[in-house]
């Protein structure tokens, strides 16, 4: 398993989100997305997706792969992983190539909102959106490092629906029922 946390600091989104933490299953490439307001927060949302993760496979984590931010080298952190026996591999400082899975996964979905955001002349503020729908149409697109299958297929076992697949940014208007509509 690779992690990174992107910064996207300059632009809080709606909700007040300042980080994306990102997991990236090396096999199947699969990702999953968590969006943070503190950098502190990546801790429980590692136990969260941990959880997640060894439920839906029924595998343990064996490696987990990760830049040297200090929101993975901490007691907390350690600790969780000795506990679980899961190896923490660290890059060198300075060299996210090292981390090559996360990084390049990042800015591939930089890239693939600010392009979503940019084409429908939408608010940056948006972002936590944008990088959600990227992550859910690149888990359901061929990867070139999973041979003849989607990241979603080899993770799930199984071809995704891509049925409700629309265009980003689309006026849409929500339904009211009758039953709760006022006057106006």
């Amino acid at each position: 398993m690779h992690s990174n946390l992107i910064s996207l600091l300059p632009t809080p989104s709606y909700g007040g989100s300042r980080y994306v933490l990102t997991f990236i299953d090396d096999y199947s490439r699969f990702c999953w997305v968590y969006f943070l307001k503190l950098k502190s927060e990546v801790f429980e949302q590692l136990k969260v997706w941990k959880a997640l993760v060894e439920n839906q496979s029924g595998k343990k984590i064996k490696v987990l792969r990760t830049d040297n931010g200090k929101e993975y080298v901490n007691k907390n952190l350690q600790q969780l992983c000795e506990e679980c026996g899961i190896q923490m591999q660290h890059s060198t400082p300075y060299t996210p190539q090292q981390n090559g899975v996360a990084e390049r996964k990042n800015i591939s979905l930089k890239e693939m909102a600010t392009c979503m955001i940019e084409a429908r002349d939408l608010s940056p503020k948006i972002w936590v959106e944008a990088i959600s729908c990227s992550a859910h149409i690149q888990n359901r697109a061929f990867h070139k490092s999973v041979k003849g299958k989607t990241p979603y297929e080899a993770w799930f076992g199984q071809n995704p629906n891509v049925s409700n697949f629309r265009i980003f940014g689309t006026r849409a208007w929500a339904r009211i029922p009758s039953e709760k509509r006022k006057a106006l």
